[in-house]
């Protein structure tokens, strides 16, 4: 529960105000369940807890694994009393594979995840935002509270209903209101090279 989380946080940041987390050249595992686990190698971390009457934040100044390759910054935070939790993440130079491997790992009751890396396949992802809100932790994961925006570099996209599989895929993606849309696309399918293309898929 939202209580649950934030008690636990509290109790991370020693009922200090403030507390800085340092972590260097750590090797950590996230373990769902025997089956679900992953691996972070090479992780370096700098994270801040506040602890307030308005609730407690998270603020990760930076985080980056070596293996898989992850690169993120961000905010997490929870309040009871109103209720709302909130999370806003900022990524740059994220290898997809790895990502889509850990995600698919760990978060397989959250069907938009699947869709989302059913579509993508490769690539590295520059820039990406993540931003999700509710009044719950479940909340976070549902698609209508989601936005997502991020450039696509050397992508693979898959529309497997429809049979097309694009290669070196480049642009511009945004999810929102669950939908998945891409912008100024450039790459290829099959014999043909495209540019400036548009790409709309709903994720509901």
């Amino acid at each position: 529960s939202l209580e649950e989380i934030a008690l636990l946080l509290r109790s991370i940041s020693l009922s200090s105000q403030k507390i800085t987390i340092r972590v260097q050249d750590a090797l950590i595992s996230l373990v769902k369940s025997p089956q679900s686990a992953v691996t972070l190698k090479g992780l370096d971390m700098q994270a801040v807890v506040i602890n307030s009457s308005g609730g407690v934040k998270i603020i990760l100044q930076d985080l980056r694994s070596a293996v898989p390759k992850l690169r993120l910054s961000g905010t997490f935070m929870a309040d009871p009393a109103l209720p709302l939790i909130s999370l806003d993440l900022r990524g740059q130079g994220n290898d997809v594979p790895a990502v889509r491997a850990a995600a698919l790992t760990l978060a397989d009751d959250m069907p938009v995840v699947y869709k989302i890396f059913d579509i993508l396949r490769s690539g590295t992802v520059e820039d990406i935002s993540f931003q999700s809100k509710g009044s719950s932790p479940g909340d976070l994961g549902k698609t209508a509270n989601m936005k997502i925006k991020g450039r696509l570099d050397k992508g693979g996209i898959l529309l497997s209903r429809l049979g097309l599989d694009f290669r070196d895929v480049s642009g511009d993606c945004k999810i929102e209101d669950g939908i998945l849309q891409g912008r100024d696309l450039k790459g290829g399918i099959m014999h043909t090279r495209i540019s400036d293309g548009k790409l709309s898929v709903g994720l509901k």
